[in-house]
């Protein structure tokens, strides 16, 4: 009876645990409900693209519809777009539902990945932040890639973070008690001499057996996170260049786990190799089929996309306009020779200016720093209507203003944290991988091509640290005893 009343009590505990981010949950999916509910919006942007690539799908055209668009794009979001087509029966309003159910698993993934690096009461209000963004809110009613990118990077981030754990961790003493309890049963189940050494037996191998569990579970891990963050990368190419650090973050994790280690064995000598390697293999391998496909058709190897080409020439003050860029381009039937063109015009104009690098960082700046018109406009049944009274005041509080708390804490709670490690600059911590993809991204957009949109690629990394600083300081406040009243002085 006392073991059926812990068992209840365990499971009434984890319930009411959960109960908050259940709450989260509900009210991510009732505020994408809310504005999805409303009529179908004008397609605007990269939209119509998706939309018409994936009917094209649907139709059995494949990719024709890049023969003549100024560059190639990444595939995922096409291929789940035209699925989600498929399931509505090629009715678009209803396309949207999948897009909105993965911007709902968003704000579980925020609360994991925040519960992984930050802690319990920061990962609720990470997962609370991750739901009313309205940013978030409006991309997923969307046709565009952001809210799928957003999925894969961040549960291949949560998987990196939980693998990266210690042993001594619940997973690891999970792995280490289910390769015990079979020997020890099977060591007390026998009362005589040979009961007694193959109690003994058992308890000698159980830290190998336990460890061995726990290194195959950490090397399936590292190998889900490649795949996470390979179809991230087909879903938006910005990650590409950025895989290879984080297989090197991944082999500096594990060897430091391994030097901390009071026994050193082979195992732990190649663990930081083995698990490394699994990674970029499975990223390799992920992305592999897309890029034979790319091979096949246009007898050139284009690992994603070539959007990168493009930006080179068409946003480095070029003498052409934006219209002739757009029609040269589109002669060209070949992708691979498009972007080889692209980029010898960009970099011949660059050659003749180098100034202009340096002129595109202030413009590209403001994109990722000024209160930005946020996509209302998007979101209506045409792109040219006013926005109404409360749709303005939800994105100026829930967009603009929250940017705005989210960027300016994020920013101070990475450099605040220190996690498990005394050390700012320990290059082998989640936060050092949070810093290294945030500098990257910002570099990647200062010097290629900047929009407000591209916010998105910051929030699942600013915002677990935004959480922690913030609940930090409400912690410290709601402790602080109210200072007594003086009382007046006579006069």
């Amino acid at each position: 009876m006392e073991i059926d009343a812990l068992k209840h009590s365990g499971r009434t505990n984890t319930l009411y645990r959960y109960l908050p981010l259940a709450a989260c949950l509900l009210l991510a999916l009732g505020l994408r409900l809310l504005l999805w509910s409303g009529p179908l919006h004008q397609l605007a942007n990269d939209e119509v693209e998706y939309a018409t690539v994936a009917r094209d799908l649907l139709a059995g055209r494949g990719w024709v519809f890049y023969e003549s668009y100024p560059w190639l794009r990444a595939p995922l979001y096409n291929l789940f777009l035209a699925g989600s087509l498929w399931l509505a029966d090629g009715d678009l309003h209803r396309a949207a539902l999948p897009n909105i159910a993965l911007s709902v698993g968003n704000v579980a993934l925020s609360y994991q990945l925040a519960l992984h690096m930050v802690g319990r009461r920061a990962a609720l209000l990470a997962a609370l932040l991750t739901a009313v963004l309205w940013t978030n809110v409006s991309f997923a009613s969307l046709y565009m890639a952001e809210t799928l990118f957003t999925f894969c990077f961040l549960a291949g981030l949560v998987v990196l973070c939980g693998a990266g754990r210690s042993n001594r961790g619940a997973g690891g003493m999970r792995a280490a008690r289910s390769g015990l309890v079979v020997l020890c049963g099977a060591g007390r189940s026998n009362r005589g001499a040979g009961g007694m050494r193959a109690a003994r037996s058992g308890r000698l191998l159980r830290p190998y057996l336990g460890a061995r569990r726990v290194g195959a579970r950490r090397v399936g891990a590292y190998i889900a996170a490649g795949l996470f963050l390979g179809l991230a990368t087909l879903a938006r190419s910005a990650s590409l260049l950025f895989l290879p650090v984080v297989a090197i973050w991944i082999w500096l994790a594990v060897r430091d786990r391994a030097a901390a280690s009071s026994r050193r064995t082979w195992r732990q000598a190649t663990a930081p190799w083995v698990c490394a390697g699994a990674f970029f293999f499975t990223v390799c391998l992920t992305i592999l089929p897309w890029t034979i496909r790319n091979y096949s058709a246009y007898d050139r190897i284009i690992p994603v996309e070539t959007g990168l080409a493009y930006n080179l020439w068409a946003f480095s003050e070029p003498r052409e306009s934006l219209e002739q860029i757009n029609l040269t381009l589109a002669a060209i039937p070949n992708p691979a020779e498009r972007s080889d063109y692209a980029t010898a015009r960009g970099l011949e104009r660059l050659r003749e200016d180098p100034a202009i690098l340096a002129r595109k960082l202030w413009p590209n700046w403001t994109y990722l720093t000024r209160i930005k018109p946020i996509e209302d406009r998007f979101v209506l049944e045409s792109y040219y209507l006013d926005v109404r009274l409360p749709l303005f005041a939800s994105a100026l509080v829930l967009d603009d203003a929250l940017y705005l708390l989210i960027a300016l804490a994020g920013i101070a709670g990475l450099c605040l944290h220190r996690g498990t490690t005394r050390s700012m600059f320990a290059l082998a911590t989640p936060q050092a991988l949070c810093a290294l993809w945030l500098v990257y991204m910002a570099a990647t957009m200062l010097l290629t091509h900047g929009e407000a949109r591209y916010r998105h690629f910051f929030f699942p990394l600013l915002i677990p640290f935004a959480a922690w600083l913030l609940s930090r300081g409400a912690v410290r406040a709601a402790r602080e005893p109210p200072r007594p009243r003086e009382p007046p002085r006579p006069r």
